[in-house]
């Protein structure tokens, strides 16, 4: 209990400076939309020379703009690639740390187990990741109800809104697993950008392509906002797959931590 405390209070204030880095783009980009709405003749006229496959790229149909949802779902791609840099920051962090701050030997001396080390590391990740998704539905929630005199689907969005919890969720466990790996990490949040991006790019790069298979290979194609807005549910065997993803990772990292050699100097 002791570590799980020790790591919630070491990660609060990053946690806290994310969410208001999501929150406030969010607000920012809302204030456009009832302008944007007012004019959207215009804007769409000027879409039409976008090429398909930067639309692609970002998972959002330009046409769909013209609904708050639709609007809503461009910012979320923003929003959701600053919540995958977050948890990748975290899990990144939490395995890699006692070798970089030089105090592996300290922890690893308690009369506690490398399981319960690493499982409460998990469970301090995970809290706050919980945190960052209720703090972040109820304020976009109630962003979009002031901001917007118009009526939308609920369920549509918190199944949008939910696409953040299985991205932060899939970069938590590849931080786990890639921070076992890498060792003595000078600084964690290039390791983090490199890998969020670089996903990211896969990702463009495989819904522009002809076979489907290769959105297997980016997180961020595991869901498809054009798909949600259309049928108000996820393709389901991307969200399999993202599950299990996951959980192989995570019990993968487990069982090499139990094994690995850690340095303390």
């Amino acid at each position: 209990m002791n570590i799980y405390k020790y790591e919630l209070k070491a990660n609060a204030r990053s946690t806290i400076l994310f969410m208001i880095g999501m929150l406030v783009f969010l607000v920012f980009y809302m204030t456009f939309y009832p302008s944007f709405a007012n004019d959207i003749g215009n804007f769409m006229d000027m879409l039409k020379n976008y090429p398909e496959a930067l639309q692609k790229a970002l998972g959002v149909a330009f046409e769909n703009l013209t609904t708050l949802l639709g609007y809503y779902s461009f910012i979320l791609v923003y929003i959701v690639l600053i919540g995958a840099v977050q948890s990748a920051n975290l899990g990144l962090n939490s395995v890699s740390k006692e070798e970089r701050e030089k105090t592996a030997e300290f922890l690893l001396v308690k009369p506690v187990s490398r399981m319960k080390i690493l499982t409460a590391k998990l469970a301090s990740i995970l809290t706050l990741v919980l945190l960052t998704n209720i703090v972040y539905n109820i304020s976009s929630l109630l962003t979009l109800m002031l901001m917007v005199d118009k009526p939308f689907d609920l369920k549509t969005f918190f199944l949008l809104n939910s696409t953040l919890l299985i991205i932060q969720l899939v970069f938590i466990a590849l931080g786990f697993f890639i921070g076992i790996f890498i060792k003595r990490m000078r600084t964690i949040m290039p390791v983090s950008l490199a890998l969020v991006f670089g996903l990211f790019a896969i990702g463009a790069f495989a819904v522009n392509a002809d076979d489907d298979k290769l959105r297997y290979l980016s997180p961020f194609k595991y869901y498809d906002y054009n798909y949600i807005l259309a049928n108000q549910s996820f393709e389901a065997v991307y969200l399999i797959f993202a599950l299990i993803l996951i959980l192989v990772l995570l019990i993968t990292s487990f069982i090499i931590y139990q094994k690995r050699d850690i340095e303390s100097v």
